[in-house]
C-alpha cells in the first residue's frame, strides 16, 4: 500500500493534535487516543521514531497541562512499546483480524507496563506479590476503557488509510477505458 509520503508532516501533526485533543478533553479514565495513534503511527510511518515521536509529544503537550505523576515514565514506555507492535504489524500482509489482535495486545500492553509501573514507583502497594496482585486487580475497572479506546480510535485510523490506499491504487491504474469492464 501506498504511503503518502508527501503528506506526512501533515498527518504527523494531526495525529499528535488528535491525541493530545483526547487527553484533554472531558473523558472517561484511559480513555484517550493516544495508545491507537501510538499503534497506527508504528504500522504506518515504520520508523520508531516517528512513530515514537507522535505518542510522546502528544504526552508532552498535555502533561504541561494536567501535570506529572511518579509513573510517567512507565506510561511513556508503553507507549513506546505499542508503536514497536504496529512497526512489527506493518511488516506482515495486513488483515482485519490481525489488526484487532494487535489493537488488543496493545491495550493489554498498556496494562501490564503501567501498572507495574504503579506498583513500583507510586508508593501505593507493598513491594510483595500479593501487592502486585492487589495493583493489577484495582485496575481491572479501567482497563475496559482502555481496550475500547483503542478500538474506537483506531479502527478509524487503519480503515481511513485502507480506503485512502485504494483510492491512491486506483488513481495510479488511471482510467478505465470506456466500454471497458474491470
Amino acid at each position: 500500500m501506498k504511503k503518502f509520503k508527501a503528506l506526512s508532516p501533515w498527518i504527523e501533526c494531526g495525529l499528535v493534535a488528535i491525541a493530545a485533543l483526547s487527553r484533554l478533553l472531558p473523558h472517561a479514565p484511559n480513555f484517550t487516543a493516544i495508545g491507537a495513534i501510538a499503534l497506527f503511527a508504528g504500522y504506518y510511518f515504520r520508523s520508531g521514531r516517528s512513530a515514537f515521536v507522535i505518542s510522546i509529544a502528544a504526552m508532552i503537550l498535555t502533561d504541561l497541562f494536567i501535570g506529572t505523576h511518579p509513573t510517567l515514565v512507565w506510561v511513556y514506555g508503553a507507549f513506546a512499546l505499542i508503536a514497536v507492535l504496529g512497526a512489527a504489524l506493518s511488516t506482515n500482509r495486513f488483515t482485519w483480524f490481525k489488526t484487532g489482535v494487535t489493537s488488543l495486545t496493545a491495550a493489554g500492553v498498556f496494562f501490564v507496563v503501567t501498572n507495574f509501573g504503579v506498583w513500583v514507583s507510586a508508593g501505593l502497594y507493598p513491594h510483595t506479590r500479593m501487592g502486585l496482585a492487589r495493583c493489577f486487580a484495582a485496575a481491572i475497572p479501567f482497563f475496559g476503557n482502555t481496550l475500547v479506546a483503542q478500538f474506537v480510535f483506531g479502527l478509524p485510523l487503519f480503515a481511513l488509510h485502507r480506503f485512502l490506499a485504494r483510492q491512491s491504487a486506483l488513481e495510479a491504474q488511471g482510467p478505465t477505458p470506456v466500454g471497458k469492464i474491470a
